[in-house]
């Protein structure tokens, strides 16, 4: 029994740890992340404007919104905007760049239930983020409530391809390279959280940068639809 308790002990402070550090790591992130050459960053910025270019809203909520990268984009289209992240760094980047009066920020851990009204917002956008969530529905029972019917979730995300082969958040400090920690997530996880939640495939897509012609697949993408 002491063993047992012993081993739920670790697994609980490494989970804690994990959490800390993904946090830790973009508040430290975010004096920089702007600015740093990040060619998976400005990939996503891409595919999320081709997605959505010809495209009008009354609400959107850019979940896991960091410095504020797409928010630009979604306010220009939309008669409200919601920017919700855990890391008080990277919020506060997109707060002091952001005085359309169509946007707000709320500085929220998403995993946890959202203090966002049931059946409010018509798109939800989650980009580069889940890699950084351990439990997939947590996040899907919360865009489920939040949207109305008929509202899309579309999810932007590192492709698992790319977790195998190494690639992970990461960035330099005082020429330390640190890496942000980050779950795993197969293609399958997130099509049954869909199911889970009754959100039905609309499209689903992959994404190369310029520079990765002959490689795999940087992004994965997906757009579901509330039913």
């Amino acid at each position: 029994m002491g063993l047992l308790h012993n081993e739920r002990s670790s697994r609980a402070r490494k989970k804690m740890h994990s959490i800390m550090s993904i946090r830790a790591g973009y508040d430290t992130w975010s004096t920089t992340y702007d600015n740093d050459e990040n060619i998976t960053r400005d990939l996503d910025s891409r595919v999320t404007e081709k997605q959505f270019a010809n495209q009008a809203f009354q609400a959107v909520i850019d979940c896991g919104c960091g410095t504020g990268k797409n928010i630009p984009f979604f306010a220009a289209r939309a008669e409200s905007v919601l920017g919700m992240d855990f890391s008080a760094g990277m919020i506060g980047i997109a707060r002091q760049k952001e005085v359309r009066s169509n946007v707000a920020f709320l500085e929220w851990d998403i995993s946890q239930p959202w203090p966002v009204d049931s059946a409010s917002h018509d798109l939800i956008s989650c980009n580069l983020v889940l890699q950084h969530v351990e439990r997939l529905d947590a996040v899907f029972a919360q865009v489920r409530r939040c949207l109305k019917p008929g509202g899309r979730f579309f999810i932007s995300e590192l492709h698992p391809i790319k977790k195998y082969q190494g690639s992970m958040a990461r960035y330099v400090r005082n020429s330390e390279d640190l890496t942000v920690p980050a779950f795993d997530h197969q293609i399958s996880h997130f099509l049954q959280a869909a199911r889970q939640h009754q959100l039905r495939l609309v499209d689903m897509d992959e994404a190369w940068h310029d520079r990765d012609a002959g490689r795999p697949p940087r992004l994965v993408t997906f757009l579901f639809e509330k039913i």
